[in-house]
């Protein structure tokens, strides 16, 4: 880096970004990475901690900025809270391997939530987005792979993204976006350790009002200081043991990362993706039956087996969702890990369970030595006539080396956008997104579905 500060590199990035100057295919996927955000923030509103969040936020004025599928406007930093939240909950939200981080569920939310409040076209939606999900990956790659030991990086590197995006919106100063990041350093935060509850959803959900509230705040003139990432006291030594932060920031501005994004397409802990296509993979060449199977080993990276390999006995969908062992047994049942594979009645059918304790996860030297370049799986599978299946699955579908395709983005978010509305409006929605450009106010977007 040179003498800037960290923060004042990227205020200047966020500042200079234009959509005339950005490639049009970086445009393109980032109008994918919107509607794949939008179609698991729709679905996520049938959850029962959703109409919870709303229950508690649909009486806090002015109404500013909608709760998306429930027809409720808020201050604009609440909607960004409630609508991050919730488009976490049924983890088929996007994921950026290095960088360890989900970056559309920060992002979208506080960008989409100012941009409705100030009536912003959907070009300037667009550029915050871009703004936000480089600003977050960067700052992700810098301290990961350590930083992820203990905290979330959607909820911590994601304040900075969803700073960054607010920013943007509100067309901040480079001076202003400093003093902003500085805000947004001081409130980053999210652990480890409420995976597998519902408390997870509300570390991308904080961060992203914090991110706007932190732009508002330096707006109004507060101040940040603008050493808050490589500070002797500041984010990277207090989250992180990486020695080279430059890594992160390498290529910004010539190189967008948000084309590095990859998609889910399981309802599962990003960890779990490769072992579930491995073994998907393995049922359909052999015709696996349960029945017949010894057991099912595993092997994965370090990080996979402390998040998701160790819970054998998931008592809630949420748990299950970070149970590889349960992912495994329902996918070898049922040949998907779908929504309908996280109810509270699937979860605890005797059949998942028995076949779930089947299952052996261990950390596999050649897989572990890929990671975090690549969230790989090798599993093997024992029958009891003596046949011995594997398969080693480096990179899970929907990553970018194994991308879905922009019909495939199209169907996933038709899927999870039935669940809540009409054929029609999914394919309006589509149309409006994909055209987001052009769009001259971001509310015509909101009004589709309020309509």
């Amino acid at each position: 880096m040179s003498q800037k500060s960290y923060a004042e590199a990227l205020a200047d990035f966020v500042v200079s970004l234009e959509l005339k100057r950005i490639p049009s295919y970086v445009i393109e996927h980032a109008k994918l990475c919107i509607l794949d955000w939008l179609g698991a923030t729709i679905a996520g509103t049938n959850e029962k901690e959703a109409l919870t969040l709303v229950k508690l936020f649909k009486e806090f004025k002015p109404e500013e900025a909608t709760i998306i599928g429930f027809g409720v406007k808020v201050p604009s930093h609440d909607a960004a809270y409630v609508n991050g939240a919730i488009s976490h909950m049924i983890e088929l939200d996007d994921i950026h391997r290095e960088a360890i981080i989900h970056p559309g569920v920060p992002v979208v939310p506080a960008a989409l939530a100012l941009s409705e409040k100030l009536g912003a076209s959907g070009k300037f939606l667009i550029e915050s987005v871009i703004a936000g999900y480089e600003v977050e990956i960067a700052i992700g790659k810098a301290v990961n792979p350590s930083h992820y030991k203990y905290w979330h990086s959607t909820g911590t590197c994601g304040t900075f993204g969803a700073v960054a995006a607010a920013c943007k919106v509100l067309g901040l100063s480079s001076e202003k976006i400093v003093n902003a990041f500085g805000i947004a350093g001081t409130h980053a935060a999210g652990l480890i350790e409420v995976f597998g509850t519902s408390s997870k959803p509300l570390n991308p959900g904080r961060a992203a009002r914090d991110g706007v509230i932190a732009a508002l705040l330096a707006e109004r003139g507060f101040t940040g200081p603008r050493t808050i990432l490589e500070g002797d006291k500041g984010f990277f030594k207090a989250t992180s043991t990486e020695k080279d932060y430059d890594k992160g920031f390498k290529g910004l501005g010539k190189v967008y990362e948000i084309t590095r994004n990859g998609f889910k397409r399981h309802s599962s802990c990003g960890h779990t993706h490769a072992a579930i296509d491995a073994i998907l993979s393995l049922k359909n060449k052999f015709g696996l039956t349960p029945q017949d199977i010894v057991e099912v080993e595993v092997g994965t990276y370090s990080d996979a087996l402390e998040i998701v390999g160790r819970n054998y006995e998931p008592k809630t969908p949420a748990e299950a969702k970070f149970s590889l062992p349960y992912c495994i047994a329902v996918a070898l049942l049922d040949g998907a890990v779908s929504l309908r594979q996280f109810t509270h009645e699937r979860v605890m059918k005797s059949d998942v369970r028995d076949l779930a304790r089947k299952v052996k996860v261990y950390v596999d030297d050649e897989v572990n030595a890929l990671y975090p370049r690549k969230l790989g799986a090798k599993v093997r599978v024992r029958m009891k006539n003596g046949d011995v299946h594997e398969e080693l699955v480096e990179v899970a579908k929907g990553n970018p080396e194994n991308p879905l395709n922009k019909d495939e983005l199209i169907d996933k978010f038709v899927q999870l956008a039935s669940m809540k509305l009409s054929s029609d409006k999914c394919r309006e929605l589509v149309e409006a997104v994909m055209k987001l450009e052009k769009l001259g106010n971001v509310r015509e977007l909101l009004e589709i579905m309020a309509s």
